[in-house]
């Protein structure tokens, strides 16, 4: 009996054992290939994606920076007009001073 038990038991763990075989169903090879399609599918849905982005995103970049090269020549174009405007201004007060002095000089 002793040597029966231990024939079932070996039997029962066998059996409880995963096993390949060669009987897969044809539909779940069909399934496996369809998933992996779509898979590879989407993957290059998402690369053609990143990629579009990855451009978009270089176009910004040097939109900036002419943005900043325009912003940076348009502050020293500023501060020249400032500059500028400050000489006219000192020059006008020196011509007006000229000019009171000559009509002081021609009323005496």
């Amino acid at each position: 009996m002793n040597g029966e038990r231990r024939v079932n038991q070996q039997d029962r763990r066998s059996d409880n054992r995963w096993q390949v075989d060669r009987h897969i169903p044809v539909a779940v090879i069909i399934a496996l290939l369809f998933q992996t399609g779509t898979g590879i599918w989407y993957a290059r849905g998402l690369d053609a994606t990143v990629a579009q982005a990855v451009k978009e995103n270089d176009k910004q970049e040097r939109r900036i920076e002419s943005l900043e090269s325009a912003r940076i020549s348009a502050a020293i174009s500023e501060s020249r007009l400032i500059a500028i405007e400050n000489e006219l201004r000192t020059m006008r007060v020196v011509i007006e001073q000229l000019s009171h002095q000559r009509q002081a000089k021609e009323q005496k």
